[in-house]
């Protein structure tokens, strides 16, 4: 690299510092676009090694840190990253940062060369770079040259080095300024994103020396008008506190202001804000608390969430739809236009769905970034998906829904072409594995379903294909009942939705995904439990139809020959 005398050097960096302060507030990325228009473009040019100094990206927060330690590339691009690995630059850039040092007019520009240099551990007294970038950091927070997001992270960072040198001096002074700009940020009041985290930091070490009592309680008066702001206050309030009773006092506090704003608010803003509210009082053990958001959320009607529905329609032509209905009705006999019924299911192959949602996802990508939120009964949220894992799966639900839903719409044209062509279904298929007191009552809701009563139907259907798929686990030998306890209290009959993922061992996995999604997940058709339940007012023709179905398929169903223990 080219040699750069301090003359030059200081000129250089003036002049591109100058530029910089034209925008207000600046920072260390104009610094750099300014030294850009310096540069010779050549690799040797060593006003290049300034630049990449400046470019590296800073993480502030410890916990988002990895190996690389604070500063990591602006850009990565698979194996290819910008500025390269500060553990892979040769000396001769660091040669010019460690002159750069003491001639850089700005104290945040200097801060960001010493402190890259004490993160290579340059030289022999490494530990003169740390307090170096210290002193520098001081300065450059009373110059307030940066955003004041910048200013927080160069006060935190001052501290943090303050600390990993473990000088009590260094410590304090740089309390001392972290309080200051606290004061400057409440004073302001508009900058929460300054005065806590450095507050947040301060409670965390507990460092006696703060003394926060005053700042915390300005912050709660300061922000206490925002509820997302006033909960990060209370949060280190508690932190400095012992008392039991008064970090009570504090989480009642905070799901007090989500509870108020939800008051304020209309639609599914209201919803949100006490839904946040509930989620605080259970993780904070306020069990009176959380019972009264329960039923204040329960009472919101379904006009008050002032939801839009929204639709999409899709063509099938007649002809493919008159052709499956076609080939299962047949030209025989009722019988066996039953088993071709209950042989057919909507679902296919998982991995089909899965190819789908990542078809979907690439064509429309923010469908996997924007979380999905899915309110069930009484506005209970049942579903709650952020991360990239739980979005795709609560997308394939979704999709495998969606078939369902259709596959009513097939089921009750098949029904009804099967009555057309056979006459009243009024006998059944030989089931080996259902009881006879339950075949009786399939035909039994079947006349329901004909006389046009399908409310009846479903509602006599769904308890017996439960008690079928309970007969169904006891006959392959799983336990419908759980294990006695220990204590002596008897055992209890398990729900549904455990046999069901007993029976996932032995039963075909389109079946089992069927029937799942069809009876107990509460974020699909769920109908067991909504119809058992209470919680439709009326099972529509739809539901019927594919609970008829359900029990032509379970009818269906044979056990394999038993396999011997070796097998």
């Amino acid at each position: 690299m080219q040699e750069i005398n301090n003359e030059r050097l200081s000129e250089v960096l003036r002049s591109a510092c100058d530029d910089a302060a034209r925008h207000e507030p600046s920072g260390l990325h104009y610094v750099s676009s300014a030294l850009k228009k310096l540069a010779s473009k050549k690799t040797d040019d060593p006003i290049e090694a300034l630049i990449v100094g400046l470019d590296y990206h800073f993480r502030s927060y410890p916990e988002q840190r990895d190996e690389r330690g604070p500063y990591g590339p602006m850009m990565e691009f698979g194996d290819r990253m910008y500025p390269m690995l500060l553990a892979e630059l040769p000396d001769e850039v660091l040669e010019v940062w460690a002159q750069a040092v003491p001639l850089s007019p700005l104290g945040t520009v200097g801060a960001r060369y010493a402190d890259l240099l004490w993160e290579r551990r340059f030289g022999d007294e490494a530990h003169r770079w740390a307090r170096a970038a210290i002193d520098l950091y001081v300065q450059g927070l009373d110059e307030r040259f940066d955003h004041p997001h910048v200013l927080m992270e160069m006060a935190s960072r001052a501290y943090e080095l303050a600390l990993v040198l473990n000088d009590p001096g260094l410590v304090n002074a740089t309390v001392a300024k972290m309080k200051e700009l606290i004061r400057w940020s409440l004073a302001e009041g508009s900058t929460p994103g300054v005065a806590l985290p450095l507050l947040e930091v301060l409670a965390d070490r507990r460092d006696p020396v703060a003394d926060l009592g005053e700042l915390v309680d300005g912050a709660i008066e300061t922000y206490g008008n925002d509820p997302w702001h006033l909960e990060s206050a209370l949060e280190i309030k508690s932190k400095l506190i012992s008392s039991e009773e008064e970090k009570r006092s504090l989480n009642e506090r905070q799901v007090v202001a989500f509870r108020d704003l939800a008051r304020r608010s209309e639609g599914i803003a209201r919803y949100a804000h006490l839904q946040r509210a509930l989620e605080m009082a259970n993780v904070r053990g306020l069990t009176d608390l959380a019972d009264e958001l329960r039923a204040e959320i329960e009472g919101i009607s379904e006009e008050d969430l002032g939801l839009k529905k929204i639709s999409a329609e899709v063509s099938i032509p007649n002809e493919e739809i008159d052709e499956f209905i076609s080939q299962i009705v047949g030209d025989d006999d009722l019988h066996s236009a039953l088993t071709r019924f209950g042989v057919s299911l909507p679902l296919g192959d998982e991995q089909t769905s899965l190819d789908f949602v990542e078809e979907m996802f690439r064509e429309h990508p923010l469908q996997a970034i924007i979380p999905r939120m899915t309110l069930g009964a009484e506005n209970a949220m049942i579903r709650k998906a952020e991360d990239e894992v739980e979005q795709r799966q609560a997308a394939v639900t979704d999709y495998e829904t969606r078939l369902l839903s259709f596959h009513g719409y097939l089921c009750v044209e098949t029904l009804a072409a099967v009555k057309s062509r056979y006459g009243p279904i009024d006998s059944w298929l030989e089931a080996p594995m259902l009881e006879p007191v339950v075949i009786q009552k399939i035909l039994s809701a079947l006349a329901l379903y004909e006389q046009g009563q399908f409310d009846a139907a479903a509602s006599m259907l769904t308890p017996r294909i439960e008690r079928a798929i309970r007969s169904i686990a006891r006959q392959l030998g799983f336990p419908v009942t759980g294990r006695q306890h220990r204590d002596g209290r008897l055992s209890e009959v398990k729900s549904l939705w455990p046999v069901l993922d007993t029976l996932k061992l032995v039963l075909p996995d389109a079946t089992h995904r069927y029937l799942k999604l069809l009876l107990v997940d509460q974020t699909s058709l769920n109908l067991r439990n909504r119809i058992s339940h209470g919680l439709v007012d009326e099972a529509a023709q739809t539901d019927a139809a594919l609970l008829i179905h359900a029990a032509c398929h379970l009818s269906v169903l044979q056990p394999e020959a038993v396999l011997d223990e070796e097998e």
